[in-house]
């Protein structure tokens, strides 16, 4: 006479979920690097109805006891606003992409403009191009990123950073 407990993820058509990529998720990493501690963001724009779960960014190699945090804002296209969700993790010790979870997820629809941000306590060196009208950089420096974002200015730069949703 024993009791059983037993759940299962579930997927409509089964299987795993479908897992797409949005932003600036270049593959080829930028010759250019930014040592700024400003908290920065690059405005994206959802494709179609979905779940954002994580953020990933490229950066140079970080130092021990370095922090990084990424986030999710909304807002239209010429700032961002409020805090959707973030996650945190210390920098890796070596130039990599690295992802981070995001705890909420973020529900976002479709043709929605939102905002994927950063801040390091320390910049270990991130990746720029040169493009126009590609981010926002807050006139706060350092971390946490902050809710709202707050006052700063559009810059001619962008960043290898992107999200990475499920289709709802």
């Amino acid at each position: 006479d024993y009791i059983y407990s037993i759940y299962a993820n579930y997927t409509p058509g089964g299987g795993e979920p479908t897992y797409k990529y949005l932003g600036y998720g270049y593959t080829k990493v930028f010759g250019q690097t930014s040592l700024s501690s400003n908290i920065q963001a690059v405005h994206v724009t959802m494709p179609e109805n979905g779940t954002i779960r994580s953020l990933t960014m490229y950066h140079n190699s970080g130092g021990s006891g370095n922090n990084m945090r990424l986030g999710v804002y909304d807002g239209g296209a010429s700032a961002p606003q409020d805090l959707l969700s973030e996650g945190g993790t210390p920098v890796a010790t070596y130039a990599c992409w690295q992802t981070i979870k995001l705890d909420p997820a973020v529900p976002v629809m479709g043709g929605t403009t939102i905002w994927l941000a950063w801040c390091y306590d320390i910049n270990p060196g991130i990746r720029i191009r040169f493009c126009s009208g590609g981010s926002f950089q807050s006139d706060s420096t350092g971390c946490p990123l902050l809710d709202p974002f707050g006052s700063g200015k559009l810059k001619n730069d962008i960043f290898m950073i992107y999200a990475t949703y499920t289709v709802d």
